[in-house]
């Protein structure tokens, strides 16, 4: 594991991409294992987490480190960090950890009180694997579920009235409407994406 963690340091630090015969990984588990070495390796904290569900309903998340977080307006360098695209985000700051709950899992209930403003945000794609997003999901969670960045905008406090499953999204390059859509989130509810993080971090006896 540690040399596709230092692989996956090197592919960061160069742009680059980590060689096939490092690519090797037996289990989702060893796989979120090298995310901590990676971040160790690093030398980073972590400032969030991403979190996806797969098609089978397989919960998958990975941590967003402090270094790769920039603030809307900032010059983001295309070749290592937005290798393969961009996504629009809805992204939230955590003001409080999660209490103890008597619940076998968290609910909404549970997480809303934690929760501070609300940010759009663009998620930067950058795989650091041959295989990119096709990448066996063991590596794919290794490699930070191809997370590059996270870019930052606005935020807003007022968000707890919006229906959130149909938020308005519109994007724009050098004046041309790219985007036009309301909603649009896999898991429908960004809320519910909160909520899955939390009992997945909870299940790996972690927390944000």
């Amino acid at each position: 594991m540690r040399e596709l963690a230092e692989a996956l340091v090197k592919a960061r630090r160069h742009s680059g991409r980590v060689p096939p015969h490092a690519a090797q990984l037996p289990s989702v588990e060893r796989g979120y294992d090298v995310q901590d070495l990676v971040q160790r390796l690093l030398g980073t904290r972590i400032a969030g987490w991403k979190v996806a569900r797969t098609p089978e309903g397989e919960v998958i998340s990975a941590p967003i480190f402090a270094d790769d977080v920039f603030q809307s307006g900032t010059a983001v360098p295309l070749e290592s960090r937005i290798a393969h695209g961009f996504e629009c985000e809805l992204a939230f700051r955590v003001k409080a950890r999660l209490p103890s709950s008597s619940r076998a899992e968290y609910v909404v209930d549970d997480v809303l009180p934690a929760l501070g403003e609300a940010l759009a945000a663009f998620e930067l794609l950058s795989c650091r694997t041959e295989q990119e997003f096709q990448a066996p999901r063991p590596l794919l969670v290794a490699d930070n579920l191809g997370n590059g960045g996270v870019v930052l905008g606005a935020s807003r406090a007022d968000w707890r009235g919006l229906d959130l499953a149909q938020i308005g999204i519109s994007l724009s390059i050098a004046g041309e409407a790219i985007v036009e859509r309301r909603g649009g989130n896999p898991i429908g509810d960004p809320l519910q994406a909160v909520v899955l993080l939390a009992n997945h971090l909870a299940r790996r006896g972690l927390s944000w």
